[in-house]
């Protein structure tokens, strides 16, 4: 399930987009990553349950929405989203390559050319108006998504068309007029695989970009293809997407409001990418207290009423009942402090800040 009810003392299994997860910001990846790292039993099962009912029931198999899958609802396919971000290859490489289950290398396959279903169902259409190109496709979920779709099967038949198709992809994104600060919204071609400008630089919401598997996604492409031009716009995204609103306009040269930066506790793990890569103390350190601080500020921000149930601070609610508690939490912080600890562990605070100890 996606989320709890705190009044009931339910899930909130029957109130439409907070029952099924249906793999709403990667709690796939999250619980493949625990297993990896842990290798217990029970979770194993857990992901592989989770891994063939998304990849079996949560995607279309035929029809207008063939390849494409359906975000959380009430009803598995109610969602009027339907998005490569669930489909893709990505929540499912993990289990392929642990068990070599044909079934599920058969729904990777199934999925690789799902770029060209936005045609159909392009996932901006209640946002923005008809694009002059074939559909829109943003940076993230969707362009990240779609390579993850190519890199698998990179991966399995070693044909480089389709490291060729992701080339491209990371020189139209690097070459935007800001770099991975342009869109996220584009127009995209799925005939020739092109992201092209909007104009729509900092007018939008950035968060979507990296809690899909971006993250996880070009940290093993930029070990695999040399992209120096879009690894330098990563960089510079991932180093600024938390920074605030003040360094961010200043770096960028134009107004970036916080606003279009949301959950900086989601996304320490890009702070820790750009500390480790540029070996800097001051950008560990920081990456630590959005994750460890931030937890307060983003669930008092965007959760008010889930909170308004709590006495004391969000951490200390009862383990048997975390009225706040939700997958995208759940799945974000884990695979952050995850991620933190295998890129900049050496700078982890000694003890835990004051709300966690209060």
């Amino acid at each position: 399930m996606h989320t709890y009810d705190a009044d009931r003392h339910v899930w909130r299994y029957d109130v439409g987009g907070y029952a099924w997860a249906n793999s709403e910001l990667i709690p796939d990846l999250w619980l493949w990553t625990v297993f990896l790292r842990s290798g217990r039993a029970d979770i194993f099962h857990m992901a592989e349950a989770m891994t063939r009912h998304t990849g079996e029931v949560d995607v279309y198999h035929l029809g207008p929405f063939n390849k494409l899958g359906s975000r959380h609802n009430v009803i598995h396919w109610g969602d009027g989203a339907k998005e490569v971000r669930i489909s893709q290859a990505l929540l499912r490489r993990i289990y392929y390559y642990l068990t070599a289950d044909e079934r599920t290398g058969d729904l990777m396959r199934e999925i690789v050319d799902a770029d060209a279903a936005l045609v159909g169902t392009d996932p901006l259409r209640h946002i923005l108006p008809p694009s002059r190109y074939p559909t829109h496709a943003r940076s993230g979920p969707d362009w990240f998504a779609f390579a993850s779709n190519w890199f698998v099967e990179w991966e399995r038949t070693g044909d480089t068309r389709w490291r060729d198709k992701i080339v491209h992809g990371l020189d139209n994104l690097a070459s935007m007029p800001l770099g991975m600060f342009s869109g996220p919204n584009f127009g995209y071609d799925p005939s020739t695989a092109t992201l092209y400008d909007l104009g729509l630089e900092l007018t939008g919401s950035y968060h979507l970009v990296s809690i899909f598997g971006g993250p996880e996604l070009v940290s093993e492409l930029l070990q695999l293809i040399e992209a120096p031009k879009f690894e330098a716009a990563w960089l510079r995204f991932c180093e600024l997407y938390n920074a605030g609103e003040a360094a961010r306009s200043a770096a960028l040269g134009r107004p970036a409001p916080d606003k279009f930066f949301p959950f900086p506790v989601w996304h320490a793990r890009l702070t820790a990418y750009a500390a480790m890569r540029k070996n800097d103390p001051a950008l560990a350190t920081r990456a630590w207290n959005e994750l460890l601080n931030g937890f307060q500020r983003t669930a008092s921000e965007h959760f008010p009423l889930q909170l308004q149930h709590l006495e004391g601070p969000a951490v200390l609610a009862p383990l048997d009942e975390v009225p706040w508690m939700e997958t995208n939490h759940s799945s974000q912080w884990s695979l952050n402090l995850i991620e933190l600890m295998g890129m900049v562990a050496a700078y982890a605070p000694h003890e835990l800040p004051e709300v966690w100890r209060t």
